[in-house]
């Protein structure tokens, strides 16, 4: 008789077991997925003078290559994927821009004063803000003449 006892007990243990393990492999499951937190760098530079071109079939550059020029160069890291830029100007105007990757690849996006909404870019490439482009597709109030431009790279939008 006590060998039964044992026998029904022991056969309760391991189905109370087995219920525990499904309950918690299901609120396993239910979990939400982590998504990694949003990493933010600004970064402002200076400028003043100088003009930038972009020229389809041409190329694009800066006239005038300072260090404080009108070309704004800043290296994306491995994490970043977006890019905001906001131009703030002397004349308190909005200039005319283009925000892109830094290569022989004339354009960028286009922006007058700030970005609408943040740019993607490709993480470990250079990102290219060049001021006063001489491109007659956009046209701002203003021309840049000195100012700072405020870069706000992240991981996600």
């Amino acid at each position: 008789m006590n060998r039964i006892v044992r026998q029904e007990s022991f056969m309760k243990l391991v189905a109370i077991t087995a219920g525990l393990a499904l309950v918690a492999s299901a609120a396993h499951a239910a979990r939400p997925v982590k998504r990694e937190n949003r990493r933010v760098r600004t970064v402002e530079a200076p400028y003043s003078t100088g003009l930038s071109y972009s020229i389809p079939g041409v190329g694009s550059g800066c006239i005038i290559d300072t260090p404080a020029s009108s070309c704004i160069l800043v290296p994306a890291g491995l994490n970043e994927r977006f890019v905001s830029v906001e131009i703030v100007d002397a004349t308190g105007l909005e200039v005319s821009a283009s925000v892109g990757p830094h290569d022989d690849v004339p354009g960028g996006e286009p922006i007058c004063g700030a970005t609408t909404e943040p740019v993607p870019i490709t993480p470990g490439v250079e990102v290219e803000v060049m001021l006063n482009e001489l491109d007659p597709s956009h046209v701002c109030p203003g021309l840049a003449t000195t100012g700072v431009v405020k870069l706000t790279l992240t991981s996600r939008p």
